[in-house]
């Protein structure tokens, strides 16, 4: 169990990170450097003269416009990286969800075939416990219908009345006969159905099994791909610093903490833009319902029904579930808040690992709501909401495609105060941050 991360997104770190100033102080004495050691010395009238010729004042300055136009390249390619990184977590994440839908419908195709496999048999069991009985009765015929008990009909001491009675006797049998054979045909055509049925069960739950299996191979490749490639951008971005930090003039690890300064502030610039174009959305659309509502009718007597459209355009997923559902919620947001610190784990679901859809599935669990194991499906299985009725134990999606459900990649849990837990990716574990953290959430929903 690791330390909680509930910490407010938008603080800036500790650290003091070198002035513009300071910088371009940095690239004055580098420019001087160049005139001591990086360039040959060009004719002097007076080799004793302190004053600087104009070419290596000329040399100067091209050697710290020069250095300039590296930062700014390298700045570049730092911003790149960051966004490669990026790209692979979103990747990595698509192949992780793509293979826990596999395994979840993998699971059902199980339970499916092994549904089919009982009703065949049982359909079958009873087609043979037909046969057997018609059989037995065949048998029992046979023996009881000879000529010499027919015979015995006639010189019996009722005479022809004895062998009208056992003409009725053998018509009734004839009938009974008659239905089992139907009986057991019925039961033979039935037992073929679903004898049929399960072949097609077996047949889906080996496609099903193989689509994982691949889904699974493409996951682990993708996680291998991502952790190897994350370890060589990483190495590329300390050798862009170690080259930022020659250029400004500055120790390597003041250019590191300064590069993780700029890049942390600009992702709380980001978000904060995300966070600003969000309440300007919410903005115009209370603007908008406020609008519907003046355009009203005063004098409309039938304001009930008019109060009832005007409540379905805000509050009919807030509600849902009322409070039994809200302490479902914070039972979760608990049960999370438990694992903090833990780390993730492809197909991880607890106890001591995670991934992103194991962790809500466990929370949720907790509080007596049964949930898949993949975020699609938790999404599909949960009420759909706004991020307006957001309350703690919601899950926020994130996907490639905001129209799109079947794009969504990642699962989260709002916790409330605009944070959400979540498992993100091998390098972290589980922890709190910003909702807007990933950047904008795509789709929200309440389980029930």
């Amino acid at each position: 169990m690791g330390p909680s991360s509930d910490e407010p997104t938008g603080s800036r770190p500790s650290r003091s990170f070198p002035s513009s100033r300071q910088l371009r102080v940095g690239l004055v004495a580098l420019a001087a450097a160049a005139l001591t050691f990086g360039t040959a010395a060009p004719s002097i009238a007076d080799p004793e003269d302190p004053i600087p010729s104009r070419q290596q004042v000329d040399e100067a300055q091209n050697n710290a416009l020069n250095a300039a136009a590296d930062v700014g390249r390298i700045r570049a390619q730092l911003a790149t990286a960051n966004d490669r990184l990026r790209q692979l977590d979103i990747a990595a994440q698509t192949a992780v969800e793509e293979y826990n839908e596999a395994t979840y419908n993998l699971q059902l195709a199980d339970k499916a075939a092994t549904a089919a496999k009982q009703k065949a048999d049982a359909a079958t069991k009873a087609a043979a416990d037909k046969r057997r009985a018609i059989g037995q009765f065949a048998a029992a015929s046979y023996q009881h219908q000879t000529g010499l008990r027919e015979l015995s009909a006639f010189i019996g001491a009722d005479g022809p009345q004895s062998l009208l009675d056992q003409a009725s006797t053998v018509e009734m049998v004839s009938s009974s006969a008659a239905q089992n054979l139907a009986a057991l045909r019925a039961s033979e055509v039935v037992a073929g159905v679903l004898e049929r049925q399960a072949a097609t069960a077996r047949d889906s739950r080996q496609s099903a099994a193989k689509v994982a299996d691949t889904a699974k191979d493409k996951a682990t490749k993708a996680l291998g791909e991502q952790q190897s490639s994350v370890a060589s951008i990483e190495q590329e971005k300390t050798a862009l610093v170690g080259r930022l930090a020659q250029l400004e003039g500055i120790s390597a690890t003041l250019a590191q903490q300064r590069q993780d300064g700029l890049e942390e502030q600009a992702r709380q610039r980001a978000e904060e833009a995300r966070k600003k174009a969000e309440e300007e959305r919410r903005k115009r659309e209370e603007q908008e319902k406020q609008r519907r509502e003046r355009d009203r009718s005063p004098n409309d007597d039938g304001g009930g029904d008019n109060d009832d459209d005007g409540d379905d355009d805000g509050g009919g997923g807030g509600g849902g579930g009322g409070e039994s559902t809200s302490a479902q919620g914070r039972i979760a947001v608990q049960f999370a808040r438990a694992q903090l610190g833990e780390p993730y784990v492809f197909g991880g679901d607890g106890p001591g690992t995670w991934d992103c859809s194991g962790l809500t599935m466990g929370a949720w669990g907790e509080a007596g709501v049964y949930l898949p194991h993949t975020a699609r499906g938790q999404y599909r299985r949960s009420e759909k909401l706004s991020m307006d009725e957001l309350r703690p134990g919601d899950l926020i999606f994130f996907s490639r495609n905001p129209g799109d459900p079947g794009t969504i990649y990642h699962v989260a849990m709002y916790v409330g105060g605009g944070k959400m837990i979540h498992a993100p990716n091998p390098r972290r574990s589980v922890e709190i941050k910003s909702m807007f953290y990933m950047g904008t959430p795509t789709q929200f929903a309440r389980p029930h």
